[in-house]
């Protein structure tokens, strides 16, 4: 208020009096009309640029919103259990209690699956091994998968394609040889024109046993929707168990979840006392993944929708006093002939002149600060044309509904009135 109330005083109060009353205050007015103008283009290049960085979050979205994850979502929850140490002592407890519990939630009406992981895809969390191949020694120079330990049925609860070899059997024990199914870009990349099954495999925690890959499955996403491809690793429970594992299960019933009171009372009839945690469905799991993108793009969309408002205000306004400061000259023009498109034409070409040096000054602007944006986006560049080519189309069609009350004015001025004007 105080920078903009100064600049008039100023402009006043070093001006020349005499010459000012001689032009009506012309001067000083066509310099406040000078900056109004400007002010109107540097609103609609910020407006530009948060539109248009608003328009690739959008566009990345919609991106990401179409990316495979790799599995079935539908109709399936999952909740985690964890055994406490001082009742499931040993591998053999643990194993006994898991497949109990997974052949007993399996027998439920309405459940068509039941079976359970270490790792669930697109929860955010991630569980890196180290990978040696046929004994390699450099362990420094090993690169890293993510490690799945799970039951027998697990691929076909989640609907994870095998594309090569066998699933896990019940017959996969710690007695039995140690085996590994592995994702399809870890066959193609470690093993590039071999066949993967029958190869041998060490990780990190346990180097000295050798597993034999026996099965190749599609990869998955882990982490977010926007993945890049990595190492994946799936090794069966009874040859590695663990305390805590996550149950997934398939419902038959529109809302999955409605079948959680029945896996609570299946799981305390073996185990009274042992709790689960973090029930939810898969699709839940997916829009928790989305949740930033989403945020992200709705937070800027709001900014961006504020500025383009107040740009067309600023652009309305300026083209509204302009109509009623050149009252005179659209008179004369009327009174010359000037038929209502000429006028419309004069009105318009000027407040879209305003816009296009606006937009053209954006785009400039926009392809400096979407840099920042880069790294948020997916599946499109921070140069994108059709988002370019999408926002101008745009405020050319809002800045001119800003600007035809003003030229509907001007058209209708009374030549007779106008030219009495001042």
């Amino acid at each position: 208020a105080i920078l903009f109330g100064v600049f008039p005083a100023i402009s006043i109060a070093r001006g020349d009096l005499e010459s000012s009353l001689r032009q009506g205050g012309r001067g000083v007015a066509g310099a406040w009309t000078r900056m109004r103008r400007g002010l109107v283009i540097v609103e609609v290049a910020l407006a530009f640029i948060l539109l248009f960085g608003s328009g690739l979050l959008m566009r990345s979205l919609a991106q990401l919103t179409d990316v495979k994850p790799g599995f079935e979502m539908g109709g399936r929850i999952v909740f985690s259990v964890s055994l406490p140490a001082a009742r499931y002592k040993g591998a053999q407890q643990q194993v006994a209690f898991y497949n109990e519990a997974r052949e007993k939630i399996a027998t439920l009406p309405g459940i068509e699956s039941a079976s359970m992981t270490s790792l669930v895809p697109l929860n955010g969390d991630s569980s890196l091994w180290t990978i040696g191949i046929n004994g390699q020694q450099n362990k420094t120079s090993l690169p890293s998968a993510e490690y799945y330990l799970v039951d027998p049925g697990y691929l076909r609860a989640m609907g994870i394609p095998l594309l090569q070899g066998r699933e896990f059997t019940e017959q996969d024990t710690a007695n039995s040889q140690h085996v590994l199914i592995i994702n399809d870009y870890f066959a193609h990349t470690l093993f590039p024109g071999q066949n993967p099954i029958g190869q041998h495999v060490q990780l990190g925690r346990n180097y000295d046993v050798v597993r034999e890959i026996v099965g190749v499955v599609a990869s998955v996403k882990q982490e977010g929707l926007d993945d890049q491809d990595g190492y994946q690793v799936y090794e069966p429970f009874a040859q590695m168990p663990r305390a805590g594992m996550t149950f997934i299960v398939k419902s038959g019933a529109r809302d999955a979840m409605s079948a959680l009171p029945a896996v609570r009372s299946a799981l305390k009839q073996i185990d009274p006392e042992l709790p689960i945690t973090h029930p939810e469905t898969l699709e839940q799991e997916m829009g928790q993944s989305l949740a930033m993108p989403r945020f992200r793009t709705a937070l800027l969309g709001i900014f961006a929708a504020l500025a383009v408002i107040l740009a067309l205000l600023g652009l309305y306004g300026v083209m509204s006093y302009a109509v009623t400061e050149q009252t005179q000259e659209i008179g004369v023009r009327v009174a010359l002939g000037a038929a209502t498109r000429d006028i419309y034409s004069f009105v318009l070409g000027r407040g879209l002149t305003l816009v296009g040096l606006g937009i053209c000054a954006g785009v400039a602007g926009a392809f400096a600060a979407t840099k920042v944006l880069q790294s948020f986006l997916f599946g499109v560049t921070a140069h994108d044309a059709w988002t370019i080519a999408g926002v101008t189309a745009l405020f050319a069609i809002v800045a001119t509904a800003a600007c035809l009350v003003p030229a509907r004015r001007a058209a209708k001025v009374d030549p007779l009135v106008a030219l009495r004007y001042q």
